[in-house]
């Protein structure tokens, strides 16, 4: 049988139509996202048949640099959080899920007197409760805070793992005090928070430590740059631009000599560490260290 033109128009109208109805099997194939931040309820369309969770866990705040006489070291960078994929089918993942994609982790309190800086807080944890059960994205490390004497500030922990395709979040840099603060690890998860730069003698303040970035650019790969001048604070990491949709790390302040250290760089968001705070000698205040950003969840619907 041969259509005429019009029949032909007739049938392409059809298919259009058909292909836009609710529930139409043509429609339940189509590809969403959404994506969730803070807590919440989620309620799954029915025509959902698989989701694909991915979680960005929150990133660690930034330790404080440390406060003393003449030789202090800056806070050490959080660590980034780690991003979890899992693919579920519709039935495992539940009509209707409690999520929270977590808070990042407080940079540490500046000093106003002498002693050891203020460690920074951890990244809280990324939660999905599930039919199937609670699906779990830990938050990274928050950075140590700097000591009052030479010494180094120690690194953060990176977030912890369970699950499948996992991308690592970057460890924080370390705060010294005789050179410079180490740059944050980067990272396909969220990069860490650069180390905050300290004090030398009473006579040389440091610079902190750029944010971690993406791995293969060129510099710091869009990670938070670092205070450079006596007291400079560092600066926020950049918003979504890993592979992963992760921020990147924030800046670690330098140190100073008889003012106040710089305030370290907060993490971009999501999942990125916060900087280390910078060192203070000779009679000011240690710098806070960055706070690290919170979590997101992504959900693919298919």
């Amino acid at each position: 049988m041969v259509l005429s033109a019009g029949d032909r128009a007739t049938i392409q109208a059809m298919i259009r139509t058909a292909a836009h109805l609710p529930g139409n099997a043509m429609e339940a194939r189509r590809r969403s996202t959404v994506v969730l931040t803070g807590s919440g309820t989620f309620e799954l369309p029915s025509e959902v048949r698989f989701v694909t969770v991915i979680q960005k866990s929150p990133g660690g705040g930034g330790g404080s640099g440390g406060r003393g006489l003449t030789s202090t070291s800056g806070g050490g960078g959080g660590a980034g959080g780690a991003v979890l994929r899992n693919t579920l089918t519709a039935a495992q993942f539940g009509s209707s899920v409690t999520y929270d994609a977590g808070a990042g982790g407080a940079g540490g309190a500046a000093k106003t007197s002498d002693g050891a800086g203020n460690n920074g807080t951890n990244g809280g944890d990324s939660t999905i409760d599930c039919a199937s059960g609670t699906l779990t994205a830990h938050g990274g490390g928050g950075g140590t805070g700097g000591k009052a004497s030479i010494g180094d500030s120690g690194a953060s922990r990176m977030a912890p793992v369970e699950g499948f395709q996992v991308a690592l979040g970057g460890i924080g840099g370390e705060g010294h005090a005789g050179s410079a603060g180490d740059a944050g690890g980067a990272a396909l998860g969220g990069p860490g928070g650069g180390g905050g730069g300290g004090t030398m003698g009473g006579a040389a303040a440091q610079d902190g430590g750029a944010g971690g970035g993406v791995p293969g650019l060129a510099s710091t790969g869009g990670g938070g740059a670092a205070g450079t001048a006596d007291g400079e604070s560092g600066l926020e990491g950049a918003v979504a631009l890993t592979l992963d949709g992760t921020g990147t790390g924030g800046g670690g302040a330098a140190g100073s000599i008889l003012a106040n250290g710089g305030t370290g760089g907060d993490g971009g968001f999501p999942s990125a560490g916060g900087g280390g705070g910078g060192a203070a000698s000779g009679g000011g205040d240690s710098g806070p260290g960055g706070a690290g950003a919170d979590g997101e969840i992504v959900l693919v619907l298919d």
